[in-house]
């Protein structure tokens, strides 16, 4: 939801070089086909730019601070690292679980889907209809999922994007 009295946000698309516009071409195809993203109409509209990843790939960003200044937060509470400890002291076995592009695995809400668009200069607005790119909201969305999950297990817990699990034996 949006705060009382705002307006949805709105900006034109940043400049790009040829190198970038041609990146956005290529991921911007690759989400469409995957069903990732839409093309949209919406009264929403964040810029995309790029930020280049350590092996020198270039990962597509979208700017959303305008809508992060107007959302309603999530508070969700991260666990004290205290606590945590307090849960594992006797655990002898840890396993990592690397969830690769999770994000792409969570549906955006209904009806929430506009506020996710963003502008750009190769064939106009696009709507997520997954969990994509960041927001401030997503990773509490997430944090969520994973506290109702985890409550499920005996002796499991979380800390922000880490699913810890403690077998007994």
């Amino acid at each position: 939801e949006l705060e009382t009295g705002s307006k949805p946000p709105t900006k034109a698309p940043y400049r790009m070089p040829p190198l970038e516009l041609e990146e956005l071409h290529n991921q911007l195809k690759e989400l469409m086909d995957a069903g990732y993203i839409r093309p949209s109409k919406s009264s929403y509209g964040a810029p995309v730019l790029f930020q280049r990843k350590k092996d020198g790939s270039l990962r597509m960003c979208i700017d959303y601070r305008a809508l992060n200044k107007v959302i309603i937060k999530n508070k969700y509470p991260i666990p004290l690292i205290a606590d945590l400890f307090d849960q594992l002291e006797k655990a002898r076995y840890f396993t990592k679980l690397d969830l690769r592009s999770r994000y792409y695995q969570v549906r955006i809400t209904e009806g929430d889907e506009a506020k996710t668009t963003y502008v750009t200069w190769y064939k106009g607005l696009k709507t997520k209809q997954k969990q994509v790119f960041s927001g401030s909201f997503r990773s509490r969305v997430l944090n969520n999922q994973d506290q109702d999950e985890v409550v499920k297990i005996p002796r499991a817990c979380h800390w922000k994007e880490h699913k810890i699990m403690v077998p007994t034996a």
